[in-house]
């Protein structure tokens, strides 16, 4: 039986790969040493249909196997670069360490459990088909369904490509957090935190928003509430047939019946749904197509027709054949067309029922809506869409309040103005799906213009960064939390004395674990952060954060150190007596400036500065610049620390502090050890 005996999530830059992954010591008893020709061909045959690219060249044996099918899992609920592998086997307990990329270390963690028992499946001389496809559709679903919602995760791979950092929110939701500190947001679907709360609850009361937009004469038709059959009877008579009949505090489709044309029809939808359960509603049925526009910000940014679900015959096979073949060529981002009750009266509006055989080239519909996630589709209409249907959108979003909207119209013909012809609006979506505009427009860049909202111009969600290792970076980090907390910032500041959020210590002991960075990263006061990192824990397992502002390196380093100024995107602040200089120097992304300090203007310092690098160094007790100007005179209370003192100093000077912040910074450090 195998079984995974630990689990351990590696982030960035760490001793495996510049991207986190999570690796599992897996026991695997007597599968260890079975081949992938001693697989049953009919299982391979089915493991190579369910994952075609990843197994297209079968792993040799377990251990990567194993790596090659939890990879491919956890793709389907995580956002990474697929990067997996065995890092080494144990014959003689007849185990494995194995890694593979991973955001989600919580989803990582139970998807890997999934893949253990599809790999204790396959290599069982009993196992069956059957139950390696029960298994398989189990994993896909649990991954699927507790990774990050899809149009988040839509969200989140937009904010990769501008480098705004993200991680999950925690493991009870499938929120993503965007952004550090104080500069974070935080999503779910296309809701921000950004959003207006009162017009979110505006929003999902159809009713209130109907009413609203009808008082500012935007065409609306008409609507009314109903309690039970007799009162949806009676307000029907008042909305007039044809009518739709839905439930008004839900979307995607659910419960709504459209094009119903008089009291009999009704009647037999009103003996499927119970509206004494629940908030039902009747408005005018419009006749035309379905328009979805997203207005962002006041702004019109994509526009699609959505088309119902539907099939065309080919005179041979029945429409359940037809719909078959349609769910089986459908665009992955598109739900599944399935018949139901409702389906069921749609198609015998046209003469049908699910058995019988279309005629060549008759176009069948199957839903009176056209929702996508009820097995629609869409065709971009963003390059036709009327001027005076642009501002009816428009109008529409900002009378319910919300910044991100998706406004739902149905008219004959978008490219006319929608005061010419027959046309109302169904709904205002505050959380609109992102599929259709990627099913319409692959190349439109939607997500992207949602974050804007959130990050305007070039914002990139990140904070003041500085990441100190080395001896005596607790003390370097103390200084310049000081220096920056006199600059007016909140600094969340964690190192081996304990972790502090601006003045008051939040956590004891030493905190130069992953953990006491997530803290400062998280916490939305934090308008920069400081951290200490213990060379032996990053040097296997990484860096808390992909990129730092300023990376500062203490005293005699090693190889694992240069990996890491990699991850320094303004400045990497260095000890000019280190005897790995040059290599630390070097080791620094291009454009990276590189800042040296040191006990005096020593020749190393000379020559660094004349080649227009930056340094400081003391000259008595004042703390000198390359630009040889005084940054401050250092307090006398500071003699025992001068070195950590200057590479603070330095820090800051590359955070681009003012010089006057720096020395007043020193100087209120200097007092509190006075005190």
């Amino acid at each position: 039986m195998l079984s995974v005996e630990n689990t351990q999530h590696y982030l960035w830059h760490n001793s495996i790969a510049e991207r986190p992954v999570l690796v599992g010591t897996v026991l695997l008893g007597e599968a260890f040493a079975r081949r992938s020709e001693d697989w049953p061909p009919a299982l391979r045959a089915l493991l190579d249909t369910e994952f075609p690219s990843a197994l297209a060249k079968m792993p040799g044996d377990v251990p990567e196997l194993l790596a090659a099918i939890v990879q491919q899992l956890q793709l389907r609920g995580d956002i990474v670069v697929a990067q997996h592998g065995v890092i080494s086997r144990d014959a003689e307990r007849r185990g494995a360490t194995i890694y593979f990329s991973c955001m989600d270390a919580h989803l990582g963690a139970s998807i890997l459990h999934h893949a253990v028992k599809l790999v204790d499946l396959l290599t069982r001389p009993a196992s069956t088909q059957a139950q390696l496809r029960s298994a398989l559709k189990t994993a896909g679903a649990f991954a699927a369904a507790s990774g990050l919602y899809v149009t988040t995760r839509r969200m989140v791979v937009a904010a990769e490509e501008r480098k705004i950092p993200w991680c999950r929110f925690n493991r009870f939701t499938r929120h993503a957090q965007l952004g550090h500190g104080a500069s974070q947001h935080r999503v779910m679907d296309t809701i921000a935190d950004v959003e207006s709360y009162v017009g979110w609850e505006l929003a999902k009361n159809k009713l209130a928003t109907l009413e609203l937009l009808s008082r500012l004469a935007l065409p609306v038709g008409r609507f009314a509430s109903i309690r039970d059959n007799r009162s949806a009877l009676r307000a029907a008579e008042t909305v007039g047939y044809p009518l739709v009949l839905k439930l008004g505090d839900s979307g995607k489709g659910e419960s709504v019946f459209t094009d119903l044309r008089d009291a009999s029809e009704l009647r037999d939808v009103l003996a499927r749904v119970r509206v004494d359960q629940r908030r039902f509603m009747l408005q005018s049925f419009f006749s035309g197509d379905d328009y979805r526009f997203l207005v962002v910000s006041g702004k019109l940014v994509a526009a699609a027709r959505r088309v119902p679900a539907s099939v065309t015959g080919d005179g041979t096979a029945n429409i359940k054949e037809l719909v078959r073949r349609a769910n089986e060529s459908r665009h992955p981002s598109l739900s599944p067309i399935v018949l139901d009750g409702e389906t069921d009266r749609i198609l015998a509006r046209s003469g049908h029922t699910r058995d019988n055989v279309p005629k060549q080239g008759e176009w069948v519909r199957i839903r009176g809506t056209a929702n996508i996630s009820t097995g629609g589709s869409a065709v971009d209409v963003m390059d036709i869409v009327h001027p005076d249907n642009v501002s009816l959108a428009i109008r529409a979003a900002a009378a319910v309040g919300v910044k991100v909207a998706g406004v739902d119209v149905i008219c004959t013909d978008i490219s006319r103005s929608w005061r010419e012809m027959p046309c109302g609006i169904c709904e205002v979506n505050t959380s609109p799906g992102l599929r259709m505009h990627v099913v319409s427009d692959p190349k439109s860049n939607v997500p992207a213009r949602i974050l804007d909202v959130m990050y305007p111009g070039t914002a990139d969600g990140r904070i003041p960064t500085a990441i100190a290792m080395g001896p005596g970076a607790t003390m370097v980090t103390t200084i310049l939390t000081a220096i920056l907390a006199v600059a007016g910032h909140v600094v969340g500041c964690a190192n081996a004395a304990g972790t502090m959020v601006g003045h008051e210590q939040v956590a004891r002991g030493d905190q130069t674990t992953h953990d006491g960075a997530s803290l400062v990263l998280r916490d939305p006061t934090v308008t920069a952060a400081v951290m200490e990192a213990e060379r032996d824990d990053v040097g296997e397992r990484g860096l808390c954060l992909d990129m730092c502002d300023v990376m500062i390196v203490l005293g005699d380093g090693d190889a694992s150190e240069h990996r890491f100024l990699g991850a320094a995107r303004k400045a990497t602040v260095l000890d000019a007596d280190d005897p790995h200089l040059p290599d630390l120097i070097a080791a620094a992304p291009p454009g990276v400036r590189a800042v040296l300090f040191a006990r005096s203007n020593s020749p190393t310092l000379r020559d660094h500065t004349a080649r227009g690098g930056e340094a400081l160094w003391f000259e008595g007790t004042c703390v000198m610049t390359s630009a040889r100007s005084t940054l401050a005179a250092l307090p006398s209370t500071l003699d025992k620390c001068r070195r950590e003192a200057l590479a603070a100093s330095s820090a800051a000077l590359a955070l681009e502090l003012e010089p006057s912040a720096i020395a007043r910074g020193l100087a209120e450090y200097a007092s509190r050890l006075s005190a």
